[in-house]
């Protein structure tokens, strides 16, 4: 039992499953098969903007899916300017609905405008070069985006325009310190969530990065986990977390 009273009907149900996009269709319900370059293959993130428009980060496709219901068009992001392999990971609008993209292999956060044309790369931080930048997360009060830098075992804070000025975390098991950090999570009362993966829990800390609480542990019991991931919580506070090792 998660909630503080059995509901009568569950409050997560199952709506739909989308598979892919389509350039024109009636709804999102209706997009369950596209083209073949629109198509799913290896879905790793997703993020929404402020218009309900949608983007998937697909390492598989080595590109990012952007979908804008409200134009009902699609838009293939597969590279920046520079040359060689592009591998999304993370991704995150801004209020303007600039796109900012974590490129894994290029080790750099990518950043397109609203109709998917490149900007500009962030490729370092005031300590050095990132390394393997993962998850992202925007703070629309504060206009900060928040980076994990997965190898670094930190998590970075950049204005919009790709300043680094701020960073937290090191290596460890202790409060506030990582192993292998993956996604990350801005809550709406302002709380940051850290899939912190490979210490098997989630770190919560407030905007300027100080520690607040953590939660759960290696195991197979209820709210053990094993190789937590994705991270999200609802207007209610319930906090979600996705364990790809337990499906």
């Amino acid at each position: 039992l998660v909630w503080p009273r059995a509901p009568e009907q569950p409050r997560v149900r199952h709506l739909m499953t989308i598979r892919g996009f389509k350039e024109h269709g009636a709804s999102l319900k209706t997009l369950l098969f596209g083209k073949s370059e629109d198509r799913l293959i290896t879905p790793v993130s997703v993020a929404t903007g402020g218009d309900g428009r949608i983007a998937v980060a697909d390492t598989g496709a080595k590109r990012v899916h952007l979908y804008i219901p409200k134009e009902e068009k699609y838009i293939g992001i597969f590279r920046d300017d520079s040359v060689g392999d592009f591998s999304p990971v993370g991704v995150a609008f801004d209020d303007e609905l600039n796109l900012y993209v974590s490129d894994s292999i290029g080790e750099k956060i990518s950043v397109f405008d609203k109709v998917g044309k490149y900007i500009f790369s962030i490729d370092r931080t005031h300590e050095g070069p990132l390394k393997r930048p993962t998850g992202l997360a925007y703070d629309r009060d504060r206009k900060v985006l928040y980076a994990v830098d997965t190898v670094s075992h930190r998590v970075y804070a950049f204005t919009a325009k790709g300043e680094s000025f701020a960073t937290f975390g090191v290596r460890g098991t202790g409060n506030g310190q990582f192993n292998f950090p993956t996604h990350i999570f801005r809550a709406p009362a302002g709380r940051i969530f850290v899939t912190d993966a490979m210490n098997f829990r989630v770190q919560v800390f407030d905007a300027s990065g100080r520690f607040l609480t953590v939660f759960g542990r290696h195991g197979d019991g209820s709210g053990d986990f094993s190789m937590p991931k994705g991270v999200a919580s609802d207007s209610e506070g319930v906090v979600y977390v996705v364990d790809t090792l337990f499906d």
